[in-house]
C-alpha cells in the first residue's frame, strides 16, 4: 500500500488531492468553528514535520486565530 501522506502539499492548503472534494463538501454544510481549516499544519506537533520519519495524524483539538501567529 502506498502512503498517501507523502503527497501532502508542502504549502497551504494542507489537504490531499484525494480528500479535497470531501473536505469542500463538508465545509459547505457546516458553519463557523466546525469547518475544517486546512490553511495550517494540524497541531499540536513535536519536532519538525518536514524531516520527520513518522507523522501521527490525530483529531484537531481546535483552531484559533492565534495559531497562525505561532507558525
Amino acid at each position: 500500500m502506498l502512503n498517501p501522506w507523502l503527497e501532502l502539499p508542502p504549502m497551504s492548503p494542507y489537504v490531499l488531492e484525494i480528500d479535497r472534494n470531501a473536505v469542500k463538501q463538508y465545509n459547505a454544510k457546516v458553519a463557523g468553528e466546525k469547518k475544517i481549516n486546512f490553511g495550517l499544519i494540524p497541531e499540536p506537533f513535536i519536532g519538525n514535520p518536514e524531516t520527520a520519519t513518522v507523522i501521527l495524524l490525530n483529531l484537531n483539538p481546535g483552531d484559533s486565530p492565534e495559531d497562525a501567529k505561532r507558525g
